[in-house]
This record gives C-alpha cells, structure tokens and sequence, in this order.
C-alpha cells in the first residue's frame, strides 16, 4: 500500500496542541492567584476569565486526545490496512474544499472515505444517535472529550469528497465511507446506524480479505491513477510512500 501523510498539518495541529495547553494552564494559575492581588469586590469580574479557563481546557483535551503521543489516528489506520498491496493510497489529512479528511483509501473499489475515533470503552449507534456508555462526571471532567456525532461528521467530509470529484469531472468514481474505532478493546453496538462503522481489528480483517482475494474492480487503473494525483498533489511532497512504494512517484 502506498501512503501519503500531511506532515505539515500534523506539525501544525501538534504545534496547536502544546500552545493551547500552556495557554489553559497559564491561565488557571492567574485566576486562581488573581483573588489575592484585587479588590474582594472586583472578584465577580473574574467570571468571563473561568469560563474562557473552561473552552480552553476543553480545547486542550480533545487536541491532547487527538495528537497527544502515540494518539494519531492515522499511524494505526495505515498500520490495519497494510496488508493491502500498492493499487491502493492512503492519504492522511487530505486538503478537500472546507476540510481536511482524515483518511482517503483510493483503490480498484474507488475512494473509501475513514473517519477515525480513539474513543474507548462501549458505543453504541442506535437509529443514528451515537453514545458511549459513561457517567455524568467522567464526560464533563474526565480526560476523554465527547464522542460527538461521527455520522455527521462523516456524511459531511463524503459530500465534501463527492463535490470535488464532480469538479474533476470523475463523478463516476464511487465514494463510501465508515467511522473506525482505533481504541483496543472497544465494543459497538449498531442498531439501525445511518453509516457504517468498524473496530480497527474489522478493518484490518477486511484489508487481509483484500490481499488474499482479487479486488473487484469498479474504475479503471487510469482513473485510479488520476485520482490519487489529484488528493496525492494537495500535500507537501505528496509523492507516496511505504512499505510497498512504487520506485517513482505516481504520475
């Protein structure tokens, strides 16, 4: 399997990371001290500050959670589909119009659209509405932010990559997506989901099928080909790479 990685956006989100740490801690410190250098009857004024303490320690933990060490979503993900062999890309933290797709698999099949979830524990997606089981003070206070609505958000980045390919004049190429829990041991239950949605043990079944079958073909090589150029050009040093990379860049 061929990959492309955006390491100037991980750098980027990294970089984000560590400032809007410091900046929460920061912060907190001066609020707690603040009370001891101001007037008792200025305190109420230090409200707005405990509630800017709040989104940022907010912010902190879903970017922790997302590129803290060892928490990149992207490095698992190509890990499970490494057995696929290089008719296929993956491409991490694509540039597509507004957004930036975590994970674009381009392959005989066409683009496979992968929205990734470190969260833990037990899931559930019961006629669309996503939840995982956890008390009250665990989701308000706990080091896991919200789970949020990953069908949503999956629906959203698979338009976003249907538009573009459109505007390429490749709208034959078919587009489908799924939601993929990174986190060992995480159990889901799906009742009537609106989108599909896997274990990265599923998703790494599902790649060793592909090695050891022969991929149906939907798109010609030639639009394979086009395609991956066309994701592959919208990162720095885009040219793939991997275990299985091709001697040239794909042209």
């Amino acid at each position: 399997m061929q990959i492309t990685r955006n390491e100037e956006y991980v750098t980027s989100r990294k970089r984000l990371r560590a400032r809007v740490s410091l900046a929460s801690f920061g912060l907190l410190i001066a609020v707690m001290l603040l009370p001891f250098f101001i007037d008792s009857q200025a305190v109420v004024f230090l409200w707005p500050l405990f509630f800017l303490v709040f989104v940022l320690t907010n912010a902190s933990k879903q970017l922790q959670f997302n590129w803290g060490p060892g928490m990149q979503a992207d490095e698992r993900l190509a890990q499970a589909l490494k057995p696929l062999n290089n008719r296929y890309w993956l491409g991490a933290y694509v540039p597509v119009g507004k957004y930036v797709v975590d994970q674009l698999l381009v392959g005989p099949e066409g683009v496979l659209v992968l929205e990734a979830r470190n969260h833990p524990g037990e899931i559930s997606c019961v006629r669309g509405r996503w939840r995982r089981k956890a008390g009250i003070f665990s989701r308000l206070f706990g080091p896991i932010p919200p789970l949020g609505d990953p069908s949503r958000d999956i629906a959203a980045t698979m338009d976003a990559v249907r538009n573009d390919l459109d505007e390429a004049g490749l709208q034959d190429v078919p587009v489908s997506g799924a939601v993929v829990f990174t986190a060992p041991g995480v159990a889901l239950n799906l009742d009537e989901c609106s989108q599909t949605a896997m274990t990265l043990a599923q998703l790494e079944s599902w790649a060793a099928k592909r090695r050891n079958s022969p991929s149906t073909e939907v798109i010609p090589d030639s639009v394979r080909l086009q395609v991956i150029e066309r994701y592959a050009s919208r990162i720095p040093g885009g040219a793939p790479t991997g275990s299985a990379r091709p001697k040239a860049p794909v042209r």
